[in-house]
């Protein structure tokens, strides 16, 4: 279930039911979750109860993340830096009515 977890944060998906749904439908996620093509996918309810009962209580997706983050970082595959703001963005935000 962390790994249908991560999904759901990584792609956005934010409803438990067309969590259940996407990896039920999608091979790649089916692969991700270890499910192969016979396995069952968790029902929404299921997964729902895990989520906002076990996981809530602790801090191990935090961990996790954190764990991943350190790690890329070490590998070179990410920079500490904090993103910043192009120009043009800045510019189109300042006036939305104008066109560049």
């Amino acid at each position: 279930m962390i790994r249908m977890l991560l999904i759901g944060y990584c792609m956005g998906i934010r409803s438990e039911r067309r969590l259940c749904d996407e990896v039920l439908l999608t091979l790649a996620y089916r692969w991700f979750c270890r499910l192969g093509l016979e396995g069952d996918v968790p029902k929404h309810s299921t997964f729902s109860k895990y989520r906002h009962g076990r996981f809530r209580d602790s801090d191990l997706l935090r961990k996790l993340f954190e764990t991943t983050v350190e790690r890329c970082m070490a590998e070179g595959l990410v920079g500490g830096d904090p993103p910043s703001a192009s120009s043009i963005s800045a510019m189109s935000m300042s006036a939305p009515g104008k066109r560049i």
